[in-house]
């Protein structure tokens, strides 16, 4: 259990990081896009593929933190009844860096000029940023839910 205890504070400190993007990206979308054709309408969007980037690089290398360096596959040997939920964390990782990287496609393709404005950027960015928020917290909450399980304290 002390390993575990070990890994998920590594990963809690993956996950303050990645709230740190998070919280810029969601600051940078408060302030509006100028309208097509204005100047700095494709400098917006640009930033936001910067952002997106910053983001996709931190995530990926996160993820696969998780499934190879062991926090989720100890998890799994440690705590077998939870294997439905964890596999299902797993999935998730590849679907948010697939959407995450339509999304950075999406916006670098705008930010270059080589296709028409996507008026929902804005949304599908914080479409994503809420499903990866609700990522972490319910990856954070098997963890802590299996320890308390394990200790006796549970529901």
């Amino acid at each position: 259990m002390e390993a575990i205890k070990a890994t998920f504070d590594q990963v809690a400190q993956q996950h303050e990081e990645i709230h740190g993007i998070v919280a810029e990206i969601r600051l940078f979308l408060e302030v509006p896009r100028p309208d097509l054709g204005k100047e700095g309408a494709h400098s917006w969007s640009t930033r936001l593929s910067e952002h997106l980037l910053l983001l996709h690089d931190k995530l990926y290398c996160h993820f696969r933190d998780e499934e190879r360096t062991g926090f989720l596959g100890e998890l799994d040997r440690a705590f077998p009844r939870a294997s439905r939920a964890i596999d299902a964390l797993c999935k998730e990782h590849d679907w948010i860096l697939r959407n995450l990287g339509s999304l950075l496609s999406a916006s670098i393709c705008y930010s270059a000029g080589r296709e028409p404005e996507n008026p929902q950027l804005r949304r599908w960015t914080l479409s994503l940023v809420e499903q990866l928020e609700r990522h972490e917290r319910e990856e954070t909450d098997l963890y802590q839910r299996l320890q308390y399980e394990d200790l006796g304290v549970g529901d």
